[in-house]
């Protein structure tokens, strides 16, 4: 189930207002620590944690093949987490912790319970997809029994909040699907805003997944039909 926005927004002031005093470094280890230990309080549950420091991956090319860009400077200074529940009951999401400050600023909505923070989960990219004026995050997981597909979730996050803006089907699954850590992303159009070009991992005819103005997914159409009219 989805956390409602009043839940939610409780559950980031908990987390904020949760603080140690160990936390006052960019340690790796002692940041995932200090993250999974601020959730267990909060949610109950004990996490398996994983991620990357943003300041430390911004154009690197050891860190998510040097895709990780800041370009309006609102991630500086955090930690992009994945939470993966370890309990069969609890969904996995993402999350942004505050190096300086240790505390957690933002958790996204609830995903699946499959979720991984592990070797099926990666931080695929962040980076400016749609023009919104907001940097969008990029998260790839897993799919099938031999983990060659991937699908992908996105967020938009602005500095202060994030939104999920991934197409998801019945069973809130993404409907962005790809072969492992192989897309594409470009402007097919001309219209400026970011197309996702992937492979179908049953044939090889490139799927196209776009911008409607609200979410990324597999419209049949690209950004630029199908914002004729309409805001961007």
């Amino acid at each position: 189930m989805w956390l409602s926005k009043n839940i939610a927004i409780g559950i980031c002031i908990n987390l904020i207002m949760i603080t140690t005093s160990y936390c006052q470094n960019n340690d790796h280890s002692i940041i995932v620590k200090s993250i999974s230990n601020k959730l267990e309080k909060v949610f109950n549950h004990k996490y398996y944690v994983s991620g990357i420091e943003i300041d430390k991956s911004v154009n690197n090319p050891s860190k998510a093949n040097g895709k990780i860009t800041d370009p309006y400077h609102t991630l500086s200074g955090c930690f992009l987490f994945l939470a993966e529940g370890k309990e069969s009951n609890s969904k996995g999401f993402i999350g942004l912790y505050r190096c300086k400050a240790d505390s957690i600023i933002w958790c996204s909505v609830l995903l699946t319970d499959d979720f991984s923070s592990g070797a099926r989960g990666r931080v695929a990219e962040t980076r400016e997809l749609n023009g919104d004026g907001k940097v969008e995050i990029i998260i790839g997981q897993a799919v099938g029994a031999s983990g060659g597909g991937e699908e992908l979730w996105i967020f938009s996050w602005d500095g202060t909040d994030g939104r999920l803006i991934t197409q998801t089907d019945k069973y809130n699954q993404s409907t962005i699907l790809v072969f492992w850590e192989y897309y594409e992303i470009k402007d097919v159009d001309g219209d400026g805003i970011y197309e996702i070009l992937g492979e179908d991992t049953d044939s090889d005819k490139t799927l196209t997944y776009s911008w409607n103005g609200s979410l990324y997914g597999d419209w049949g159409k690209s950004s630029k039909y199908l914002l004729k009219g309409k805001k961007k």
